[in-house]
């Protein structure tokens, strides 16, 4: 199937789009919920599980669209379904016991509360080293290796 990279066409097209910037943030989240959700061993089959049956793209490269999904974007069912899957795989990390212990802590503070890389509204993941932190802790910069 034909797919193209949002990306490539044009950087800023996600701040003129702002369903397109909503579906971006959606499968930024699922894309990190991924490995949670496909190495549990608990999870059932719902919206989570047949998420990870999507088309690769959807949940590796979220700049990459196909013909359907951008069709689906226009009618609004992608962003709707993305949100559900989001929400459900959140829900099930916090709760199970298996996917919430793989919580990371703040590179900054420390904190002893886990944090996760797909809450993408309240952490700041370096691009480089991976390393998760607090926004607030952080302001953008890894504290490792300060990019």
């Amino acid at each position: 199937m034909p797919a193209l990279d949002l990306s490539a066409i044009n950087q800023s097209l996600y701040s003129y789009v702002s369903v397109l910037e909503e579906a971006r943030k959606l499968r930024v989240q699922l894309k990190e919920l991924t490995p949670y959700l496909v190495s549990c061993q608990k999870r059932q089959d719902t919206i989570v599980g047949r998420s990870t049956r999507w088309p690769k793209f959807l949940y590796e490269n979220e700049h990459i669209y196909s013909i359907n999904e951008l069709v689906r974007i226009h009618r609004g069912t992608l962003v709707k379904t993305l949100g559900k899957a989001v929400k459900e795989g959140i829900r099930h990390v916090l709760q199970c016991s298996s996917c919430s212990s793989k919580g990371l802590f703040c590179g900054c503070c420390h904190s002893p509360k886990a944090i996760f890389p797909f809450e993408i509204q309240n952490t700041y993941k370096c691009p480089c080293c991976a390393t998760l932190s607090h926004l607030s802790c952080c302001s953008g910069r890894c504290p490792i290796c300060q990019m």
